[in-house]
């Protein structure tokens, strides 16, 4: 399985994420940066979600926090952030939990069973959550709307900066 089938997978699934996920977005730039997906939780907090098809990695951490950190300065208020990777070693998991990250891990058993249809119920995944130190305020409605504007206009920046350059996406 691609990262780009996965990704199509959680975000047709998000309860494989957690319970009460709405889709937001998909494959936005903040800053030149990727993010994968963005989910609204069931707490009104924002989710972003990097995906990785293989061991998640140091660089992996580095970049989703410097995506929350983009959000947060957007935003005034960080919004949640998770990687999601085949593999998820201690010392992956412990910066990530220094950091403020959750990470999950979806074994390549689960990863051919969503591939094949196979998976029924929510399948096994290895999830883990940031240590509790300190959680935002829930995102209001207007929040979102400023995000959505902010990811739109990023995307047009990226868009307009690659056209400009001859380059094509």
């Amino acid at each position: 399985m691609h990262e780009i089938h996965l990704t199509s997978v959680l975000e047709s699934r998000p309860e494989i994420i957690e319970p009460g996920l709405i889709f937001f977005s998909r494959q936005h730039y903040i800053r030149g940066k990727r993010v994968d997906l963005i989910f609204h939780d069931a707490k009104g907090q924002l989710l972003i979600v990097n995906v990785k098809i293989n061991k998640l990695q140091l660089a992996d951490v580095g970049q989703i926090c410097e995506s929350r950190y983009y959000l947060r300065e957007e935003l005034g208020v960080a919004p949640r952030g998770l990687l999601v990777g085949t593999s998820v070693s201690e010392e992956i998991a412990g910066a990530a939990d220094v950091a403020g990250c959750e990470t999950l891990a979806i074994s390549n058993a689960t990863l051919d069973e969503l591939r094949t249809g196979a998976a029924r119920g929510i399948p096994h995944v290895d999830r883990r959550a940031p240590t509790p130190v300190r959680r935002a305020t829930a995102t209001s409605g207007i929040a979102l709307a400023i995000v959505r504007s902010v990811l739109v206009t990023r995307r047009a920046e990226c868009n307009l900066a690659m056209l400009t350059q001859g380059g094509t996406r």
